[in-house]
């Protein structure tokens, strides 16, 4: 899939974009699926921070179920960072099915045996019902070409320190504007994606008071 336009970008701004690596290019997340959200019937929040060799970093509540009245499965999601931690993921092998992200049983149990470590054997053993997984650092032109190769070099140290570049903010004829975290000097994270939205906003509204001025001097309407 992609987008082409006409008249296609500037050369040097679609070269920026393709070589920006995108927010959370180098991490991996896992998502586990449960019978019932046991973490709110024990008056627990589903969060825990896991050791440094675990698969997790961090865990969260993905989803409460029928609990808090949301659609779907009960289930905790995690995250972990960097190129050793994807690393230690993708040594499980590939997906039990990759077209809905669903892990493989190898990568399930140590999954399993990572969370009872923190919720119980008992509980876990009997709750868990499915694993699913994603290591965006698989995705070439998310943060590398697919080969450990950096979209950019000169980020080598931070790939997000490109980020803000006034040649991902610029708008392009035909009235296209950029927003993204990625267009932000805010490190990539929420708040640099409300910054863009609010940025680009502002650059529409004023666009729009300006063709609504140089009608209103046209006599185009009163």
């Amino acid at each position: 899939a992609g987008l082409r336009g006409a008249p296609p970008l500037p050369p040097r701004k679609l070269r920026k974009m393709i070589d920006t690596p995108a927010w959370a290019g180098d991490w991996c997340k896992i998502v586990a699926t449960f019978k019932t959200p046991f973490w709110i019937e024990t008056g627990d929040s589903g969060v825990a921070q896991m050791s440094r060799d675990s698969l997790f970093a961090v865990t969260w509540e993905a989803n409460g179920g029928e609990s808090t009245d949301e659609p779907g499965v009960p289930s905790l999601a995690g995250v972990n960072f960097g190129k050793a931690a994807c690393d230690r993921l993708d040594a499980y092998g590939p997906h039990e099915d990759p077209a809905i992200g669903l892990s493989n049983h190898a990568l399930k149990a140590a999954v399993a045996d990572d969370l009872s470590k923190v919720f119980g054997v008992d509980v876990i053993s009997f709750q868990l019902i499915n694993v699913y997984h994603k290591s965006w650092r698989n995705d070439p032109r998310t943060y590398d070409r697919g080969d450990e190769d950096p979209l950019n070099p000169a980020y080598a140290g931070d790939p997000r320190s490109g980020y803000g570049d006034l040649l991902l903010r610029e708008e392009v004829e035909g009235g296209v504007h950029f927003a993204g975290t990625e267009t932000e000097n805010a490190a990539g994270h929420v708040d640099g994606a409300v910054m863009a939205g609010e940025r680009v906003a502002e650059e529409i509204r004023g666009e729009r008071a300006a063709a609504k001025s140089r009608r209103g001097e046209r006599g185009e309407f009163k």
